[in-house]
């Protein structure tokens, strides 16, 4: 687990309140200046879990491209698939908000960095079995990589003050470790 502390130039950017956006942005600077994740790879995912006084927040290489469904279409809501995202130096940080809908927008920068593949369902490894995509029964399964090797970063953030936070680090997305002890000030 790592504490933070010290006074480094970047942590003077860092907003102490504000929406959950406001929180993943300072996620996202502190990842970029104290994780070597970050030197790895281009695209993240982000993952979000909101309890009563914190915000839980992952960020780690993004292993899989996005494989929409028939269903994930603009204007349609899904909590699966990402909607918000955010670019620095060059490299896209992207997470579902489940208030959000799909967009263009994040289509095309999905696109862009070739993290979506739009026309999975139609490669012959798929075995479709005459059920329609949207079926509650849905057969169509994406080509996706089970990465137990992955790292990257837990953020355990006060709600009250975005600069108190505590972070550990993970080796795999699913893997969930003890919440540290945070003194939000309540």
């Amino acid at each position: 687990m790592l504490a933070v502390s010290g006074c480094a130039v970047w942590k003077k950017s860092l907003s102490a309140n504000g929406d959950i956006y406001v929180a993943i942005n300072n996620c996202i600077i502190d990842f970029i200046n104290t994780s070597n994740l970050f030197k790895a790879d281009s695209i993240f995912a982000i993952d979000i879990i909101e309890n009563e006084d914190i915000y839980v927040i992952g960020i780690g290489g993004a292993v899989n491209k996005i494989y929409p469904h028939i269903r994930d279409t603009i204007g349609a809501k899904n909590d699966l698939f990402p909607n918000k995202y955010i670019i620095r130096e060059g490299k896209l940080f992207y997470w579902n908000d489940p208030k959000q809908e799909i967009t263009q927008e994040i289509i095309d920068v999905l696109s862009r960095y070739d993290a979506i593949d739009l026309d999975w369902r139609n490669r012959e490894y798929n075995i479709p079995l005459n059920i329609p995509d949207g079926d509650p029964r849905i057969i169509y399964i994406p080509p996706m990589v089970i990465d137990d090797a992955q790292k990257g970063i837990v953020y355990y953030i006060c709600k009250n003050d975005f600069t108190i936070y505590k972070k550990t680090g993970f080796n795999t997305i699913y893997h969930h470790y003890k919440q540290p002890e945070l003194k939000c000030n309540n």
